[in-house]
């Protein structure tokens, strides 16, 4: 459950730097450093989508994972992961 809450938290801050890279947020609320520099250099898309929404993707994926490994048997697991990844490798394609 630990690595349910973990990729939670890690959704949040991709769902939050995504949002600003489309423009839905204005400023970035960063501690350390500069943000913004980040998320407005070249290196902040990868084949045209956003780094952000790449890591979004990936934390819902193991966040779904962690998730019904919790309450699943290893084999049902392993099914859904191999499931969800091939409906979310068709869905990008």
């Amino acid at each position: 459950m630990l690595a349910a809450l973990l990729a939670l938290v890690g959704l949040f801050v991709a769902v939050y730097l995504t949002l600003f890279k489309l423009g839905f947020i204005g400023q970035l609320v960063c501690a350390v450093g500069s943000c913004e520099t980040v998320q407005t250099s070249k290196w902040a898309t990868f084949l045209g989508l956003p780094v952000a929404a790449w890591g979004v993707g990936y934390y819902v994926v193991v966040f779904a994972v962690a998730f019904t490994s919790a309450f699943m048997s290893a084999f049902m697991s392993v099914a859904f992961m191999v499931m969800f990844a091939s409906v979310a490798f068709m869905s990008v394609v």
